[in-house]
C-alpha cells in the first residue's frame, strides 16, 4: 500500500510525501516515509518536531508503531 500525506517539519515547511511498505526499507510490515524521488526516511532522518498527517486510519496505526509522529 502506498498512500499520500502531508509532512508537517518544525519549521512550518509542509511537504507532500508518501508512507509504503512497498519500498525495501521497509521492515516487519511497517511502513516507510518516502518522498518523490523515491528516497526513504526513516523517524531518525527526520528534525524533532516533524508530523505526519495520515487520513488512513490503518496505516496511520502502522506509522505510528514504526515510530513516526502521527497527526490524524
Amino acid at each position: 500500500m502506498k498512500i499520500r500525506v502531508k509532512v508537517i517539519f518544525p519549521d512550518g515547511k509542509i511537504k507532500r510525501w508518501f508512507l509504503t511498505d512497498e519500498n525495501t526499507n521497509c521492515h516487519y510490515s511497517q511502513p516507510v516515509l518516502v518522498d518523490g524521488k523515491n528516497t526513504a526516511y526513516k523517524t531518525a532522518d527526520l528534525p524533532d518536531g516533524t508530523l505526519i498527517k495520515v487520513e488512513n486510519k490503518e496505516m496511520a496505526k502502522r506509522a505510528k508503531s514504526a515510530g513516526y509522529n502521527i497527526q490524524n
